[in-house]
């Protein structure tokens, strides 16, 4: 664990964390695994909701395949400016608030289809 605790950044973490309970044998191994390409993004025929953040530290916006997301029609892209990394909070008493637009993403596309 001091190994873990001792890593710079999330690249090291992954190699000595992630991969170990994972099961893959390096941080790039599951990165190549588990990335999308822009090819895939272009071809992805399933309608799906991508949620992200513009001030996301681990994910950057400027990093993502904008123009490839934005001309698939399969794909709805909500950004929001911020919410940092899965974190979308809101009210007094903190609560995530991203069911709400998930679950009304997931509604109309049952209205959509008659169901």
């Amino acid at each position: 664990m001091d190994e873990v605790k001792a890593s710079q950044n999330l690249w090291e973490f992954h190699g000595r964390l992630t991969s170990k309970i994972t099961g893959f044998p390096s941080a790039k191994a599951i990165f190549d695994e588990l990335s999308i390409s822009d090819d895939e993004i272009k071809g992805l025929k399933v309608e799906t909701l991508m949620m992200l953040s513009k001030d996301d530290p681990i994910v950057s916006y400027t990093s993502m395949p904008l123009e490839s997301i934005q001309g698939n029609k399969n794909i709805t892209l909500y950004a929001t400016e911020r919410g940092g990394h899965l974190c979308w909070f809101e009210g007094l008493k903190p609560k995530r608030w991203y069911p709400k637009p998930v679950l009304q993403y997931l509604r109309t596309l049952r209205e959509r289809q008659g169901l």
